[in-house]
């Protein structure tokens, strides 16, 4: 439901942690509950009255031919992806050389680079995906912006932080801000 639909104490499910965290900041008066299920089961939650919203990723509802259950888009600014959320990888195998040809010919350089500039954040958060991390990376007129949000898991601390440079240093971007979130006290949030 949209947020000007959804009054305080309103329901909404997610199973992802990192959004609960991001939009319990945002919409202190809403009561995020955990949601389990394949896509069809959660809608039907929904449909029963069990929440009055889902959190559920856009990209997801798409692909399954769902966007018209879709009533609010949550810009970035409010709720930063996980890391390499959203993009494409693919993986050949060692020595496949003309498999590795045609692979090359389908990357996009600018999105390989936002998604390393993102890696390096949780990697030097040493996160993995259960953790309420975000980092997301953009590259405009050469440069790269990269911002991150680290919470405690009841999202009663959080910290967020970018950086900006050039688009060709992602991977440096995204460990110094790792770094940044580290020195302002990141792991103390992220072990309880």
């Amino acid at each position: 439901a949209s947020r000007a639909v959804l009054p305080a104490g309103a329901r909404l499910g997610s199973s992802s942690l990192r959004r609960r965290c991001q939009l319990q900041r945002a919409r202190p008066g809403l009561a995020f509950q955990d949601l389990r299920g394949n896509v069809e089961t959660r809608l039907a939650r929904l449909d029963a009255g069990d929440y009055d919203g889902l959190l559920l990723a856009v990209a997801g509802l798409e692909r399954l031919g769902l966007g018209g259950r879709i009533a609010e888009r949550i810009p970035v600014d409010t709720c930063i992806p996980a890391a390499g959320q959203g993009a494409i990888g693919m993986e050949v195998r060692a020595g496949d050389a003309d498999t590795g040809a045609l692979v090359a010919s389908v990357a996009h350089e600018p999105t390989q680079r936002c998604v390393l500039a993102e890696r390096a954040v949780t990697a030097a958060l040493g996160a993995d995906c259960s953790l309420p991390i975000a980092a997301f990376a953009e590259i405009e007129a050469g440069e790269m912006s990269v911002r991150a949000f680290v919470s405690k898991a009841d999202a009663s601390l959080a910290l967020a932080q970018a950086l900006s440079g050039r688009a060709d240093e992602g991977e440096r971007l995204g460990a110094e801000l790792g770094q940044k979130l580290l020195d302002l006290g990141a792991g103390r949030l992220l072990a309880g």
